[in-house]
C-alpha cells in the first residue's frame, strides 16, 4: 500500500488533497476501507488514511524524505533533518498512530470537533483583538508588551483627549480579551 500511495502523490505534484487520495483508494483499492463500514464511517476512513500516511512518513524519514500531511496538502518533500530522526514530536502524529483512536464513538468525535472549532474561533478572535491593539500577530508579545501598547493607545484614543468613546471601548475590550488569553 505504501508504494501505491507514494506513486499517486508523485504523479500529482505539487500536492494532493485528502479527498483526492481517499477517492483514488476507494476506486483502486476499496478493500483498504473494509474495516470502516460501521458508523461513523467518514471519520474511520479519514483516521485509517492518516494512520497510514504517518506510518509511511516514519519510514520515509529514514530515507531522507518526508510527507507533508494535512487535509489540503499531502506532498512528498525532502527531509533536511537527520535521517535517524523518526517521528518528531507532533500531537496529530501521536493521535493518528494510536490505533485505539480508530474506535472513538460519535460523541467523542463530536466533542473533538467542537473543541477544534472553539480553538479556531478563539484564535480568529485573538487576531482581531491584536489588530485593535495594533500588535502584529507575527511578533512576540507578553503581558507587559500588551499593557504598554494599551496604555499608549488609551492615551491617544481616550474621549477626554479627543478620541472616540466607541474606539476606546473597543480598545479596552481587546485589552481585556488578550490579557485573559495570556493568563
Amino acid at each position: 500500500m505504501r508504494n501505491f500511495i507514494i506513486d499517486f502523490i508523485k504523479a500529482h505534484p505539487p500536492k494532493v488533497t485528502e479527498y483526492q487520495l481517499l477517492s483514488h483508494i476507494e476506486n483502486e483499492r476499496p478493500q483498504f476501507f473494509d474495516s470502516c463500514s460501521q458508523r461513523p464511517c467518514l471519520f474511520k476512513k479519514h483516521f485509517k488514511l492518516f494512520n497510514l500516511l504517518y506510518a509511511i512518513d516514519d519510514q520515509l524519514i529514514l530515507e531522507g524524505m518526508k510527507l507533508n500531511i494535512s487535509a489540503l496538502n499531502i506532498s512528498l518533500i525532502s527531509n533536511s533533518t537527520s535521517k535517524t530522526q523518526v517521528g518528531e514530536f507532533d500531537l496529530l502524529r501521536d493521535f493518528y498512530l494510536d490505533e485505539k483512536n480508530f474506535d472513538l464513538d460519535e460523541s467523542e468525535i463530536s466533542e473533538m470537533l467542537e473543541l477544534f472549532w472553539r480553538k479556531i474561533l478563539a484564535n480568529q478572535d485573538l487576531n482581531q483583538y491584536l489588530k485593535v491593539l495594533q500588535i502584529s500577530q507575527n511578533e512576540n508579545f507578553d503581558r507587559n508588551k500588551v499593557k504598554r501598547q494599551f496604555n499608549k493607545l488609551a492615551f491617544e484614543l481616550h474621549p477626554d483627549r479627543g478620541g472616540s468613546a466607541v474606539q476606546f471601548s473597543e480598545l479596552r475590550n481587546a485589552f481585556k480579551q488578550v490579557m485573559r488569553t495570556l493568563k
